[in-house]
């Protein structure tokens, strides 16, 4: 093209500008065109004319691509398409491959490109012919099947993240206790058994105080209380006469009792026989 070679200077500036994402500079070489008088050649000879400069703003480069695809294609910030737009550039043109530029955005994926062309053309509907554009009129509404789906995909994410630190907090919790020593766990173990036979008593007070429907409420309050207790003795048990940890291991037991070997098994018999027998 003629018009290239001969301002071959000012139209490099222009695309370097473009790719760089120099606004500065593409505002700079399009006033000193577009703030001229009218179609009339600026004093400096290598500056185009107004109408020249449009026609190189649409010359197609290489693959047929405009200067609104080279900003397109390296990303430029949006207010080097927004200027390339009010000066001229048509939104229209295709490439080799037929795509627009708004269309090898859509391929990029560049939603802050794509939103600033919708915008354009609702703010300056007179300003291009946007029918080959590509451009729709209006701003697309997400679908109810897609804004639930999004909705979907958000609740199992919490969903899934709260699991995970649950699990977390719950490894923490055993790594902890499992530091422990056979003494430390024995005096935890009774701690608990006081802690469980103290609120027996105290329920079966609230009983005979305040009444069944007080209990009841008293009995929550107490549960929740309780909660974090129980569920760390629930994954433990000691053995009922020497107090050593059989978690996991089959016990010896006898009623509710459980011990870690038959001869702890045998002597706590003894000596609940003999108690009972004391009593008598």
């Amino acid at each position: 093209m003629k018009l290239c070679t001969s301002y071959e200077q000012w139209h490099r500036k222009l695309r370097v500008a473009v790719a760089t994402s120099d606004r500065s500079t593409l505002m700079e070489l399009t006033e000193m065109v577009f703030n001229g008088d009218g179609n009339s050649k600026s004093e400096c000879a290598n500056v185009p004319s107004r109408t020249e400069a449009l026609e190189l703003l649409n010359h197609p480069l290489s693959d047929g691509r405009t200067l609104l695809h080279v900003a397109v294609e390296f990303q430029a910030e949006p207010e080097v398409l927004f200027t390339l737009l009010q000066c001229g550039c048509s939104p229209s043109i295709r490439d080799t491959q037929n795509q627009t530029p708004y269309s090898l955005a859509e391929e990029m994926n560049q939603s802050g490109v794509l939103k600033l062309f919708r915008k354009f053309r609702a703010k300056y509907p007179q300003k291009f012919d946007y029918t080959d554009s590509d451009i729709p009129l209006n701003e697309p509404k997400e679908s109810e099947a897609s804004k639930q789906k999004k909705k979907e995909q958000k609740e199992r994410h919490l969903a899934k993240k709260q699991a995970e630190a649950q699990r977390l907090a719950d490894l923490e919790e055993q790594d902890r206790f499992d530091r422990l020593s056979d003494r430390e766990k024995r005096a935890l173990a009774a701690e608990h058994r006081v802690a469980v036979t103290r609120v027996q008593q105290q329920s079966q007070d609230a009983v005979n105080a305040i009444g069944i429907r007080r209990f009841v409420f008293l009995c929550i309050f107490l549960g929740l209380f309780l909660n974090h207790g129980l569920q760390l003795f629930s994954r433990y048990r000691l053995c009922d006469n020497c107090s050593v940890d059989i978690t996991g291991k089959v016990p010896f037991h006898y009623s509710e009792f459980h011990f870690c070997s038959s001869s702890c098994l045998s002597k706590h018999r003894t000596r609940n026989v003999a108690l009972s027998n004391k009593k008598r």
